[in-house]
């Protein structure tokens, strides 16, 4: 399937049959071109601030969750897709921050799966469009950034339940944060760029266990190496 906007219609094509099919008017192109990702069975997309589904179908095409979201910052994950966003119901005092969220195309299966930042506080940042902060799927988890309030922007993971939605490590310790940034997945690992606020700006790497999240040292001492790009090789 494929998509189209021919004035706020969405469509999919059909390469089989060269046909067209109307899914559903009212789109915001700028919207969906911010959120449009796969899950099992059809696709997940932003129209109006709320989280649609579609199977490709006029029938199958519909919104999954009543409340507004503002879903953005998704990725593939289990079947399923990992979004940030910000619940926004009637009462405004029920509202929680930008957190961490997972739907698999169902109403019952979207729910928000930890609220990382306690009460109106977001948990997650990252503008629609910074790719430097969106989430990645490696090896059975996905990796995204998150403040809980106490340790500053640091490196969380989830497997898709709540409680597996945990901090991987503190990096740079304390409620300073350890600027990530440059996600990277190699060999089922993820390769990230930070500072522990002592050995400088390094190549880190994680198997998602905090353990398992060590640095390579290229530059011994404070002004670090300072790597700008990652990409694999062998």
């Amino acid at each position: 399937t494929t998509w189209s906007n021919p004035p706020g219609t969405l469509r999919a094509y059909d390469p089989a049959s060269s046909a067209w099919t109307d899914l559903v008017s009212d789109v915001d192109i700028g919207l969906l071109r911010q959120f449009v990702v796969e899950v099992s069975g059809g696709t997940v997309f932003n129209k109006s601030e709320k989280l649609w589904f579609t199977d490709g179908t006029a029938a199958g095409t519909k919104e999954i969750y009543t409340a507004t979201l503002e879903p953005r910052l998704g990725v593939a994950f289990n079947g399923g897709c990992l979004f940030f966003a910000e619940e926004k119901n009637k009462f405004s005092s029920l509202n929680k921050g930008t957190e961490p969220w997972f739907t698999d195309g169902t109403t019952g299966g979207t729910f928000m799966l930890k609220d990382i930042r306690v009460g109106r506080g977001s948990g997650c940042r990252g503008e629609p469009n910074d790719i430097t902060t969106k989430p990645i799927a490696v090896g059975g988890y996905a990796y995204f950034l998150a403040d809980d309030g106490t340790t500053g922007m640091e490196l969380w993971r989830t497997d898709g339940t709540a409680a597996g939605t945990v901090l991987v490590r503190d990096i740079n310790p304390g409620i300073e944060s350890s600027w990530i940034s440059g996600f990277h997945a190699h060999k089922g690992e993820l390769y990230f760029i930070a500072t522990n606020g002592v050995s400088g700006v390094e190549i880190w790497k994680t198997d998602g266990t905090e353990q398992g999240t060590v640095f390579l040292d290229v530059v011994p001492g404070p002004a670090g190496s300072i790597p700008r790009d990652i990409v694999s090789f062998g």
